[in-house]
């Protein structure tokens, strides 16, 4: 079985509203994922990469160190207010990927 990429989020923001669930799977080394036309179980013994897309992970900024694989973001910073509803404030957002790259620095 050749490594892969776990693209984190492009139906739903996990770092901003799964964070928990997401280290929970982690943890347990597998993903149950229900699909459009199937279930399946993706196992994490060859995990190579993480890619969390976002636009808002403060959530999980906290919970950097127990992430036990390579990862990165994708932040967006787009300002469409009348389109999203449970987006932080702009200016929240840059302070957000401010503190997202201090974070990353440490690592």
């Amino acid at each position: 079985m050749n490594p892969y990429i776990i693209s984190a989020s492009r139906r739903e923001d996990i770092p901003a509203f799964r964070s928990k669930w997401f280290l929970e799977r982690l943890q347990e080394g597998k993903f149950s994922i229900q699909g459009f036309y199937q279930n399946y179980e993706v196992n994490l013994d060859k995990l190579k990469l993480i890619v969390f897309w976002t636009k808002n992970p403060q959530p999980l900024i906290e919970h950097l160190d127990e992430i036990p694989y390579d990862y990165y973001f994708q932040f967006t910073l787009n300002h469409y207010p009348e389109y999203e509803l449970n987006v932080p404030e702009l200016n929240k957002r840059i302070q957000t990927f401010k503190d997202l790259s201090n974070e990353l620095l440490l690592h």
